[in-house]
Order: structure tokens, then C-alpha cells, then sequence
């Protein structure tokens, strides 16, 4: 057998697959194998021989088809190419498979970034291929993505074309791969790179005003944002305090040096988030006062604590009451239309005071597992108590979910400071006279002065 242009006959043994063919799926061959068994190859292969393996052959065009007919022909028909480089291999590989095959956007990325390295250019590809330039180096700048990174996004869902662009934005690679090696969705992708663009928008911002800063000689604290609440800083009342840098318009600099020069004294500047703060620092003339106010903030502090969790305390027995009444009261009314009154009722009030109750929240599956893990019920099964709540009447459903509506959330009456608020101590007492008039319920002395606000464990309003 001589090796020329014509079409000869090669057997199997001495065929091996190319590789570097930028191909690596081969995709669903049972068609192709089908119409092999019964027509036989219509279309040769063209290979190369492989110098460093005697008499073999490597493929450059016709992957499937060699891989279709295994089983089926010992031999295949085949033109032979001599006198190829490298390069010029793998450019024929990745054409005839564009031109054919239509290759995944991560197999062109490959197969663009071989050519690359086989010394072509993107005008070059470009020329042999017929993709645009542009495309060809958004696939190239996959290549520049870890593998890992892009394997694990690939369990949860199929990165498109777009999100790989998407990422091109963020320029520290390192935070491309792990936006994302963490990404579940295309959104997550987009979330990540929004959060990049806005965290270089800031820090670009900061830079251009603390330029200025610096040159005026202002001092930057790093270490605490929330320097000018400590003793001796004041606030300034300038357009430079506050100032927000995210997606606004840069002042001009002669507005800036003009403001700054509107501030005199020691002043120092920090950034805030997305917002400038700046404050002129005075020492004062004792350090007693502020060492005070520090002892008696972190004394405040302390017995806030313990008063939330003395009222919560309260408040868990309270809603334990609840269910007991719930689980044990002997209510029957007879006329149907006295129970739609209470439900009425107890809705009105629900309304009146803002809580979110309806007839169907418990049914959820969502918050019977929050009731199951969240909650402690003093000795109560939780799946046994709610497995029937479907067929209870409407008036022990909302009970019971007005019920829920309070234990979810212990500091549900008393604002950060630990000051109760009235609206929803009205609210809770009025529910417990319902309740009352309904079936006797009893409030305990001890619990009084938390409904009624006027317990210590509630903060006083500062002066």
C-alpha cells in the first residue's frame, strides 16, 4: 500500500484517533453506526501518518465515522495528507468540525486557544475559520477560566455563552474562577459580577476624592468607620459628608477643593460603605467624660440582654399557655354562627395591628419544619399536635396561627432599645380578653406588667 492523495483502504489496527482533535464528544453514534452496517463509509477519511509510530495513521477528518464503525468494518477508506504542521493539523481538525460537526462554545474555546499556541493569530483564525474576532477572543478567554471552576458550576446548571461574557468583566481572575466555582444559576453569575462592578465603582470613587483629601491633608481612618461618634469628632455639614459614590456622578474638581476648603481644623474622612464621612476632631480637654460614657454604654448594654432574655422567658411561657389552651380547651358552641364571629373578630384585631394570619399558613410544609426545629413547645410532639390542622374548625386555626404569629418571634413586642411598643402590647391584650370571653383563659399577675408595658425589663426612654 503507497501513500499518495488517491483513496486507499487502511486497515483499522493501524487508525487512531488525532490528539489534539478539538472535537472531544463525539455525540450519539447509533444513527451514523446504523447506516454504516447497511451502506457501508461513503465519505473517506483523511488522516496523516504518525512519525512516531511506524506504519499508524492519525485522523484528521472523520472522527465519527471511525468511531461508528467499530465492530462493524475492518478496513476504512482513506486519503492521505503529508508534509502537515502541526498547526496545520489541528486548523483543518477545527474547521471541518465547525463546517460540521458544530463543536460546544468550550470545544471552540480549545481548539481557538491550540491555534493560538501552534503561533496563529486571532486575525488568522479569524481568516480560516469565519468566525469574528470578537467571538473568537471571548472563547479564548474561557481558556483562561480553571477547569475545576467551571466542572463544578456544570453540576448545577449549563453555563451559556453569555455568562462566560458576563464574566470577562471582572478582571482579578482569580475572583472570576470563584464567582464561578460558587454559582448555581446564571443569576448567581450575574449577582457576582454586579457585586464586582460596584465594589470597583466605589473603590475607584473613593480614590478620586481621597486624592484631594490627602493633598488638603486630611487623616483617613481605616480601622473604624464609626470614628466621628467617639468623643471629640463632630460631624461636618458639607456636601463631603454623606456623599454617595455608587452609580453617582463624580463632582468636578474645583467643586470638590472649594468644598474642602469650607472645612478647617484636624479633620478626618473614612468610607462607609458606598459613602463618604467626614469630621473635624477636637482633643478634649479630659478623657474622663468619654471613658463614662463607655463604662455606662457598656453597662446598658449588658442589662439589655439579660432584660430580652428575662422577657422572653415570660413571653415562651405566655405562648405555652397559649397552646395549652388551645390544646386542652372544651369550647363548643353550638350556633355556628357565634364561632364565624369570634373568627371575624380575631381577624379584625389581626388587621387592625398589622399581623400578617391567614387560615392556611400552618398547612405549609415550610413552616411546620421552622415549628419543628425553631420552636421549643414544653412537652409537645409537634408533628403529632399539627398533623390533623387541615380538619380543625377555623376558629382553632386561627387561634392557632395568632398563636404561631407571637412565638415565631420573641421580640415581637419591643423595638431595638428594648421599649415596648404599644400598638402590639394593645394588640396582644386584646387577644388574651378574647380569649378570656371565649373559654376562661387566665393571664398570670406575673405576666401583666409585660402586656401592659409598664414591666422593668423594658428600657426607659433615653433623655
Amino acid at each position: 500500500m503507497k501513500d499518495n492523495n488517491k483513496i486507499v483502504m487502511i486497515p483499522r489496527s493501524l487508525l487512531h484517533a488525532h490528539p489534539d482533535n478539538p472535537r472531544k464528544d463525539l455525540g450519539d453514534l447509533k444513527e451514523l453506526a446504523d447506516s454504516i452496517a447497511e451502506h457501508g463509509i461513503m465519505q473517506n477519511l483523511t488522516v496523516v501518518p504518525d512519525d512516531g509510530d511506524g506504519d499508524g495513521y492519525k485522523i484528521l477528518i472523520g472522527h465519527r465515522r471511525f468511531a461508528a464503525s467499530e465492530g462493524v468494518l475492518d478496513e476504512l477508506p482513506c486519503v492521505v495528507t503529508k508534509g502537515l504542521t502541526d498547526r496545520e493539523q489541528v486548523g483543518i481538525m477545527l474547521c471541518e468540525n465547525m463546517q460540521r460537526s458544530d463543536l460546544t462554545y468550550l470545544e471552540q474555546a480549545h481548539g481557538f486557544q491550540m491555534m493560538m499556541d501552534l503561533g496563529d493569530t486571532i486575525e488568522t483564525i479569524s481568516e480560516k475559520t469565519g468566525f469574528s474576532k470578537s467571538t473568537i477572543k471571548h472563547r479564548i478567554a474561557i481558556t483562561e477560566l480553571d477547569q475545576s471552576a467551571i466542572n463544578e458550576a456544570k453540576k448545577w446548571f449549563q453555563p451559556t455563552i453569555a455568562d462566560f461574557i458576563a464574566l470577562e468583566k471582572v478582571k482579578d481572575l482569580e475572583l472570576r474562577n470563584q464567582i464561578l466555582f460558587d454559582s448555581t444559576c446564571s443569576k448567581d453569575i450575574q449577582d457576582g459580577v454586579d457585586d464586582y462592578l460596584e465594589k470597583v465603582e466605589i473603590e475607584e470613587g473613593f480614590a478620586y476624592y481621597k486624592k484631594y483629601f490627602d493633598e488638603a491633608g486630611w487623616i483617613e481612618e481605616t480601622k473604624d468607620i464609626w470614628f466621628y461618634y467617639r468623643d471629640g469628632y463632630k460631624e461636618v455639614d458639607n456636601a463631603l459628608n454623606g456623599l454617595e459614590i455608587l452609580h453617582k456622578t463624580l463632582l468636578p474638581e474645583k467643586t470638590v477643593k472649594k468644598l474642602i476648603s469650607e472645612v478647617k481644623g484636624e479633620v478626618h474622612y473614612s468610607l462607609n460603605n458606598n459613602r463618604i464621612k467626614v469630621a473635624t476632631y477636637k482633643e478634649p480637654k479630659s478623657k474622663k467624660g468619654e471613658e463614662d460614657r463607655e463604662k455606662a454604654r457598656k453597662e446598658a448594654e449588658k442589662l439589655k440582654k439579660k432584660n430580652k432574655a428575662a422577657l422572653k422567658e415570660i413571653r415562651a411561657d405566655i405562648c405555652d399557655a397559649y397552646m395549652d389552651f388551645i390544646q386542652n380547651s372544651k369550647v363548643e358552641l353550638k350556633d355556628p354562627n357565634k364561632e364565624l364571629g369570634y373568627v371575624y373578630l380575631l381577624l379584625d384585631l389581626c388587621r387592625e395591628f398589622g399581623m400578617g394570619v391567614t387560615l392556611y399558613m400552618l398547612t405549609s410544609e415550610n413552616v411546620r419544619y421552622q415549628l419543628h426545629d425553631k420552636l421549643t413547645l414544653k412537652g409537645y410532639d409537634k408533628e403529632e399536635y399539627f398533623k390533623d390542622f387541615e380538619s380543625w374548625t377555623p376558629l382553632f386555626q386561627l387561634l392557632t396561627n395568632i398563636w404561631w404569629s407571637l412565638a415565631s418571634s420573641y421580640n415581637y413586642f419591643e423595638d431595638y432599645d428594648c421599649r415596648p411598643k404599644k400598638e402590639i402590647l394593645e394588640a396582644h391584650k386584646s387577644f388574651c380578653n378574647i380569649l378570656k370571653d371565649i373559654d376562661g383563659f387566665r393571664i398570670k399577675e406575673e405576666w401583666k406588667p409585660v402586656l401592659d408595658g409598664t414591666s422593668e425589663l423594658y428600657m426607659k426612654e433615653d433623655k
